[in-house]
C-alpha cells in the first residue's frame, strides 16, 4: 500500500525529472482539469526553478493530516533557497493540492544556564 509521504515524493520527482503527465496523473479526479494539467504543472515548476534555480535536494516528508486532508511538507533546498514544497492528498493519496512555502524555522533549542 502506498503512503501519504510516498507519493508526494513520487509527484515532486516526476516534477523534478519533466514528466508532467506522470504529475497530473497523481492527481485526484476532484480537482478542476485545468488546475494541475500537465501543461499548468509544466508551467508552476519552470516558475519555481525560474526564481529558486535547479533543485538540489528533497529532505524527508513530514505528513499530518489536517482538515481531513493529508499534509505532506518536503523541505526543498534549491541553488538559491530553500522552500517547503507542500503536497496536499486526499484519503487515496491522490493529489488535491501543491504550493511552495517559506522553509520551517529550525526548531528551538534553549540555551543551557
Amino acid at each position: 500500500m502506498t503512503t501519504h509521504a510516498d507519493a508526494a515524493l513520487r509527484f515532486l520527482r516526476a516534477l523534478e525529472r519533466g514528466d508532467h503527465d506522470a504529475a497530473s496523473a497523481a492527481v485526484s479526479p476532484e480537482v478542476p482539469a485545468d488546475a494541475m494539467s500537465p501543461t499548468r504543472l509544466r508551467d508552476v515548476w519552470a516558475q519555481l526553478l525560474g526564481h529558486l534555480g535547479a533543485l538540489l535536494s528533497l529532505d524527508p516528508i513530514d505528513v499530518v493530516i489536517d482538515q481531513g486532508r493529508h499534509v505532506a511538507d518536503c523541505a526543498a533546498r534549491f541553488v538559491r533557497s530553500e522552500v517547503t514544497l507542500r503536497v496536499v492528498l486526499d484519503d487515496g493519496a491522490r493529489v488535491v493540492g501543491f504550493w511552495a512555502t517559506p522553509p520551517r524555522a529550525p526548531a528551538y533549542d534553549p540555551p543551557p544556564y
